[in-house]
């Protein structure tokens, strides 16, 4: 098997929407349930079968975590429930609308499962607190977005150049508030890339292009889904290491010129790098 879908969940976590997403992978689908994704018929056709698995899997889980955590934030908001009744909501959830039958076999994942859905929910509201900045953007060093390369600046009332503290695992996912999981972002590189999680959320299929693509055709390729080709290579770069999202982004860089792995065939978004 493919070491990009072998290892597409071995990145080390950093915040409690991370710990979720991996322990949703751990606990619903196994090596073997990867592999047979993989080996389906249909994906052997067209010279995607690798993109498409991790593709696939990817999307499973970010599906997931975000409905458990959508509706822990959904009780967490609740002040007539407490911890105890919360957890209780969130197992009967799980049995009705996952249909999970919770048994002796099963019951300590399902708990952890729960606990970190809630903690994740809790963890969303958490902002970004002076010393954290001073931590992310130490003083008398220069700051560049990591997605773009742009300078900024600390002390500036224009939006264009002013540093933003981009959540590599967003706020909404259970990403903390924490240096662990911030870099410096321009405005337009924070705004395009909002809550995108995995690349697989973003507009993938937004285009396909000729072969050899000129600059016309390239324009076409929008903003957000460059980011998201970035993205994608933080995260192979992490899971192919074992290091953080953020480790990885450092590795990777800022994003470059677009490239193609087969420029005789149409160029979709799994026939780029960035």
């Amino acid at each position: 098997m493919k070491s990009s879908i072998d290892n597409m969940f071995g990145f080390v976590p950093a915040t409690q929407g991370e710990r979720l997403f991996q322990l949703i992978a751990k606990q619903f689908i196994s090596a073997e349930a990867r592999n047979q994704v993989y080996q389906l018929e249909h994906l052997q056709i067209g010279r995607r079968q690798e993109d498409f698995a991790e593709y696939y899997l990817g999307v499973y889980c970010f599906n997931m975590m975000a409905r458990l955590i959508r509706m822990a934030v959904h009780l967490v908001s609740d002040p007539s429930l407490d911890p105890k009744q919360q957890s209780k909501s969130m197992k009967c959830y799980l049995q009705t609308e996952w249909e999970i039958a919770i048994d002796r076999q099963n019951q300590d994942g399902i708990n952890r499962l729960i606990s970190l859905s809630l903690t994740a929910a809790e963890t969303s509201k958490e902002i970004v607190n002076k010393s954290t900045k001073s931590i992310v953007t130490p003083e008398h060093q220069a700051i560049y977005c990591y997605i773009c390369d742009k300078k900024l600046e600390r002390a500036t009332e224009d939006i264009n150049t002013k540093v933003q503290y981009e959540h590599i695992w967003p706020r909404s996912f259970g990403g903390d508030s924490s240096p662990d999981n911030l870099l410096p972002a321009c405005h337009d590189c924070n705004h395009s890339k909002g809550n995108t999680l995995l690349w697989q959320d973003a507009h993938l299929h937004s285009f396909v292009l000729t072969p050899f693509p000129d600059a016309s055709d390239i324009k076409r390729i929008q903003y957000k889904e460059r980011i998201a080709l970035h993205r994608r290579n933080i995260f192979r770069r992490a899971c192919d290491e074992r290091i953080t999202l953020k480790m990885a982004a450092l590795k990777v860089g800022a994003m470059g010129e677009i490239k193609y792995r087969y420029p005789d065939d149409a160029i979709d978004f799994f026939n780029c790098n960035i």
